[in-house]
């Protein structure tokens, strides 16, 4: 039962682009969803389990969906440019946005947590982890 619901939160997430279900149409997989988020605060989520939901960008947290925003403009501008080098004129929001993660990351900013997933995500493109932003 529990992978038919995941399955189906997959096929959600390919065509809608994330896994915020919502609405009536989508009411018992938003349901679902909202459980796996208090069996993991329960601690009753196997590490496959959630390793699979992390697959697919499930949020954990209501800002997870604005951090999955914000990588994928990162990634974006990586793909268009061929580098990461972002300047506050050219996005200020993406310039702050990439601080932030330097500083989660160093532990200067406690929360919200940096999850392994985000950091994996940010190292397989390259991220600059320095906090100058500078190799």
């Amino acid at each position: 039962k529990w992978h038919a619901n995941y399955n189906k939160l997959a096929r959600f997430q390919k065509e809608h682009g994330h896994c915020k279900p919502r609405g009536p149409t989508h009411a018992k997989l938003y349901e679902w969803s909202s459980d796996q988020r208090k069996k993991r605060r329960k601690g009753k989520l196997s590490e496959d389990q959630i390793e699979l939901l992390d697959k697919i960008d499930f949020p954990w947290e209501a800002n997870t969906t604005k951090w999955i925003e914000m990588y994928r403009e990162l990634k974006d501008h990586h793909n268009d440019k061929g580098h990461l080098r972002v300047g506050q004129d050219d996005n200020s929001n993406l310039y702050d946005w990439m601080d932030a993660q330097r500083k989660r990351y160093h532990g200067i900013v406690k929360k919200p947590i940096m999850t392994d997933n985000q950091i994996e995500k940010l190292e397989d493109i390259s991220f600059c982890w320095s906090l100058d932003g500078k190799e």
